[in-house]
């Protein structure tokens, strides 16, 4: 999904191409329900990147553009989360660097994005590589974010986009938090979360 940037009153998609991009901001959305009836709900998250290479000025400052895919937070064997963690890496994950990893380590990190647009013109990023050796990563604008609902901060949560706060107030692991789910809302929660 692409996040545009506002400028003069528009908001603008990502440009397409292969970009640099740095992972800032690593959003936990709790169990989703899904679009598709045929699919049960899932535990979902998003990873956000900036494109230090597009930018637009607003304001008189150059701020990149920033994009960002949803993923389920799964790290099984047919997980788009994990085929483009390993695009990222460049290998394949070992069943000890499965049973360790924490989705923490990857704030930060810089990766090779293939960004398409959609039927609809959305951009978003078709896949994940790991950057040539030796390519010089330019300084990260963004500060690093990462959300968890299971080491919730109220704080971090605030400071979350209104729409994405308003999709994470649908989870019942937020619910929870809040006093609002019912006990057979929390003892259905799968935690498949790669935190």
């Amino acid at each position: 999904m692409g996040i545009t940037v506002k400028e003069g009153g528009e908001f603008r998609q990502a440009p397409t191409g292969t970009h640099i991009g740095i992972c800032y901001r690593i959003i936990d959305l709790g169990t989703q329900e899904p679009n598709n009836p045929n699919y049960d709900p899932a535990r979902k998250i998003i990873l956000e990147f900036e494109l230090p290479g597009e930018t637009l000025e607003i304001d008189g400052i150059k701020k990149p553009f920033t994009i960002s895919n949803w993923y389920t937070a799964s790290l099984s064997e047919k997980a788009n989360l994990r085929r483009d963690l390993q695009g990222w890496r460049g290998r394949q994950f070992t069943p000890e660097e499965l049973q360790g990893f924490d989705l923490k380590n990857i704030l930060g990190k810089a990766a090779m994005l293939s960004v398409v647009a959609s039927d609809k013109g959305k951009s978003y990023i078709s896949s994940i590589s790991a950057l040539p050796k030796g390519m010089p990563v330019p300084e990260q604008f963004n500060v690093n974010t990462f959300f968890s609902l299971e080491d919730f901060s109220r704080g971090v949560f605030e400071e979350l986009p209104a729409g994405i706060r308003r999709i994470i107030e649908k989870s019942p692991e937020y619910q929870s938090i809040n006093g609002t789910a019912s006990k057979d809302e929390i003892l259905e929660m799968k935690d498949d979360i790669p935190f």
